[in-house]
């Protein structure tokens, strides 16, 4: 047995008061009768004295009652294996996890680098006294907030990055911001020997794939000619007149060379989105059931569409078809005169939720094509070019950038206490004394 809190024993003394108010306490008077109170002689005051115990069972149960509660704020364990907290180190660390999109490759043993380095974060969280976890696709622009939450924690600090560690992901002045007592651990993951990947781009005379290959020191890229087409997005839809589709048509095969498709990427089936051209027939229905985005998807899409400079580019040079505004919806390209060349809503495509984007362009025009090879952009899956590279910092540098602290190993209680068996006992104490009384009194009278 172990007590956490061993002075409140000093609160056993406490138990001298019901012993002192056994000796002390007198009995009740009795009235006796007399015939005449003339011939009894005056009794000499003699000192108090104290005298024996009276109902000695009664003091036992008092002072059981407070031993329990004494007992109990000493905060008892009875199996300390079981409530006592596993060994921590006295260090606070703030984790960064790395979720890049290079943290998706896969690791030697099949699981994604990602997923590798959050059990990781949580195992080296759960071996310190204060720990704070960051998830961020630039690990550089968190080192600040650690550093300030370290700041404010008593105990050493150390900072923790996990990441491949691609060329770019951290560099030495990134860690000046840490002060100069704070460890710096840097955990590279290297993921599986990756199959290379394949790019299909559409050209004035054909289709050309190029294979690339990742080395360690080189990287390799193979052209082909491609004879096969590339596959058309079963995601993307144009809904136009009969008399516009080859111009629709046309705006989609210049948007297709202007975005390299990487074969074997899973396309965003599930997320359909619709062009809706100026003289669609279906354009009124979809106008008046159009409402304001609330997927998460379908605002991020949108974020993507509003910030591409080269459909932003070609709609302030373009001529305006129709100009329709909804009302709360947001405009995604804008004219040279403000008016909005796109916009974006929430429908629904057959009984699938999807993403309308409403053109007051023609559909044959640059802006059309501009617009489309946005879309494709916006609602890729596949990683971007620059998180293909192979290249690393050097584990020579990582090593280099890292500081060791010592820490102290501590241990750390629960706050969980096997006292509330001894309240339970003092209660139980204090309703038998409170029989007892009463039955006391009742005899007396």
């Amino acid at each position: 047995m172990t007590w956490q809190s061993p002075l409140a024993w000093i609160g056993a003394a406490t138990i001298a008061a019901p012993i002192l108010i056994h000796l002390l306490s007198r009995r009740a008077p009795r009235t006796q009768s007399f015939p005449s109170l003339r011939f009894v002689g005056r009794a000499a005051a003699v000192p108090l004295r104290l005298r024996t115990l009276q109902n000695v069972p009664l003091l036992l149960v008092r002072i059981g009652v407070l031993l329990a509660a004494v007992a109990a704020l000493a905060k008892p364990l009875f199996r300390e294996s079981r409530h006592t907290g596993p060994a921590r180190i006295g260090v606070a660390r703030a984790v960064i996890v790395d979720t890049s999109e290079s943290m998706h490759r896969l690791m030697p043993g099949g699981s994604s680098l990602l997923d590798s380095a959050r059990r990781l974060a949580a195992t080296l969280a759960g071996e310190v006294s204060g720990a704070s976890i960051a998830e961020t696709q630039s690990p550089f622009d968190q080192v600040a907030g650690a550093a300030a939450w370290l700041a404010t924690r008593p105990e050493p600090g150390a900072l923790v990055i996990i990441s491949d560690f691609q060329r770019g992901t951290i560099a030495r002045e990134d860690l000046a911001a840490l002060a100069a007592g704070t460890a710096i651990e840097l955990v590279q993951l290297t993921p599986a020997a990756s199959p290379g990947t394949t790019f299909l781009v559409a050209g004035d005379h054909g289709q050309h794939a190029g294979r690339v290959d990742f080395g360690a020191t080189e990287t390799r890229v193979r052209w082909t000619d491609a004879h096969a087409a590339p596959p058309a997005s079963d995601s993307i839809v144009y809904l136009t007149t009969s008399a516009e589709q080859a111009a629709a048509r046309a705006a989609e095969r210049a948007a297709r060379r202007a975005v390299p498709l990487v074969l074997g990427a899973a396309p965003p089936t599930a997320r359909p989105l619709v062009i809706v051209s100026p003289r669609a027939p279906e354009r009124p229905a979809l106008l008046r059931s159009a409402r304001r985005i609330s997927a998460p998807w379908m605002a991020d899409v949108a974020l993507r569409l509003s910030g591409d400079s080269l459909l932003a580019e070609a709609a302030r040079d373009d001529s305006l078809q129709v100009r329709d505004v909804a009302d709360g919806l947001p405009a995604v390209a804008r004219s040279q005169r403000g008016e909005p060349a796109a916009f974006v809503a929430q429908g629904v495509s057959g009984s699938t939720p999807a993403l309308l984007v409403f053109a007051n362009v023609h559909p044959g025009s640059l802006t059309s094509a501009a617009l489309v090879a946005a879309i494709m952009r916006a609602s890729r899956t596949e990683p971007r070019i620059e998180e293909l590279d192979p290249m690393t910092i050097p584990s020579d540098s990582l090593r280099a950038w890292t500081r060791v602290v010592s820490a102290t190993p501590v241990t750390q209680a629960g706050d969980e206490s096997d006292g509330r068996w001894l309240w339970i006992l003092a209660l139980a104490l204090l309703g038998t004394e409170e029989w007892m009384r009463r039955r006391a009194r009742r005899i007396a009278a």
